[in-house]
């Protein structure tokens, strides 16, 4: 008897939502962008808000000793958690690349909750000019970029 009611009442418990995460509690990044050399990491990351009923993208802009510590200080300036599940495309300066690239993406890919789909492209340069100019383009970031590498690679492979 006791036994049917521990299992009955453990099903009932285990069938709810318990991994809800709701969007309202965070900024859905699309875009990231990381720059520098072990010490002296900076990284942008844009995701869309809407003021006065108009979707804006906004950008952040951090620095750190390590990606994962440049991640940290820009969840530290946005009201919600940076929320990477939705990222569309990592932009990285192709001086950085001089580095071990693993450092870079690890956090990017270890989290189950990130898209393993990411589309990773090297800019000359500073990446900040990069991500500004999807601030003006489009209210998805991220996309600008995914749709711009996916034509690139179609005309690369004709």
């Amino acid at each position: 008897m006791y036994r049917k009611a521990i299992i009955i009442l453990s099903v009932a418990l285990l069938a709810g939502c318990w991994d809800e995460r709701l969007y309202k509690n965070s900024s859905v990044v699309s875009l990231a962008g990381i720059e520098g050399t072990m010490g002296e990491y900076k990284g942008y990351y844009a995701y869309p808000k809407t003021i006065d009923k108009q979707s804006q993208i906004m950008l952040i802009e951090a620095k750190g000793i390590s990606p994962r510590d440049v991640r940290n200080n820009a969840d530290m300036k946005v009201e919600q958690t940076l929320d990477l599940s939705e990222l569309a495309t990592l932009l990285i300066s192709i001086d950085t690349v001089k580095e071990p690239l693993y450092d870079l993406l690890d956090i990017y890919f270890r989290d189950p909750q990130n898209p393993i789909s990411i589309k990773v492209a090297l800019t000359e340069g500073s990446v900040k000019p990069f991500v500004e100019l999807t601030k003006e383009v489009t209210d998805n970031a991220g996309g600008y970029y995914e749709r711009f590498i996916n034509i690139f690679g179609v005309i690369k492979q004709c």
